[in-house]
């Protein structure tokens, strides 16, 4: 064979890694992508945001396209890959005068492969489209979700038996379909406030509010109200000069004024 097919088939693999790195980095995306931001992307009419909610809401199907794009890329590289083993580096060693070598030409040639292609699929595959899908997870989940969408059309019955087929399995082994809503649990939500909290994007105040919100049914009205008998207040006929000496001593920054008596609140003083 000549080196224009090598590298006509090496150029084919490289396009196989860039096309499984496509499916890793897309199945990252719309699993990361934060429901807000594509349900208000999707309220404006973008038609991407809309297919990566439908997505979101249909797992099974949106995965068992993903998986017949990583199974199909996987087979015709190690097709490609053993063509290229078996026609240029099986002979090279073949030749070479070490009866070890020149015996286990095929088995070297193989290994050497798989080792260079495992490792294409791990980086270029895998982790790097993967850590940039986390990173930017809504833009690549709409970039990506026409082109898997139009594959999952392609391979509907194909798609369709795998769905139904991950769901008798899950069915079988007793585990219960989730609704299309899922949100997120109470002590969720109270870790990613603690995140927040943590990376500077809350204030320590705006943190204690959100985990008092948790708190509120279980709050009474005297934890958070002084009663009536026990508020300070000031009558609107007081002269101004005892009305400072009574702020300067209480130490209040309000106080209700009223009129007669404290059932008649008349204003604020602050």
């Amino acid at each position: 064979m000549s080196i224009g097919s090598l590298f006509l088939e090496v150029l084919f693999i490289v396009f196989l890694v860039i096309i499984n790195g496509f499916f890793s980095c897309a199945e990252i995306a719309i699993i990361s992508a934060k429901r807000s931001v594509i349900d208000k992307l999707a309220a404006e009419g973008n038609e991407s945001a809309k297919l990566v909610l439908e997505m979101k809401n249909e797992p099974e199907r949106f995965l068992a396209t993903i998986q017949i794009g990583v199974t199909v890329v996987s087979t015709l590289g190690s097709v490609v890959g053993g063509v290229i083993a078996v026609s240029y580096l099986q002979p090279v060693f073949a030749a070479i005068p070490i009866s070890i070598i020149r015996n286990g030409a095929n088995l070297i040639s193989l290994t050497i492969v798989v080792v260079i292609l495992s490792y294409a699929l791990l980086v270029v595959g895998e982790l790097a489209p993967k850590s940039l899908a986390l990173k930017y997870a809504d833009r690549i989940a709409c970039f990506a979700a026409k082109p898997l969408d139009l594959i999952s059309k392609s391979t509907g019955l194909i798609v369709a038996l795998l769905t139904a087929s991950t769901r008798f399995v899950l069915k079988t082994v007793g585990v219960k379909e989730s609704p299309e809503e899922v949100f997120l649990p109470r002590e969720e939500i109270r870790y990613h406030i603690r995140e927040g909290r943590a990376h500077g994007v809350l204030e320590e105040t705006e943190a204690a509010l959100l985990h008092g919100v948790f708190n509120f049914a279980d709050t009474t009205v005297k934890e958070v109200m002084v009663p009536k008998p026990q508020f300070t207040a000031i009558d609107l006929n007081t002269p101004e000069d005892e009305i400072l000496h009574f702020m300067t001593e209480s130490g209040f920054s309000r106080y209700p004024v009223y009129r007669d008596n404290l059932n008649h609140i008349v204003g604020i003083l602050f």
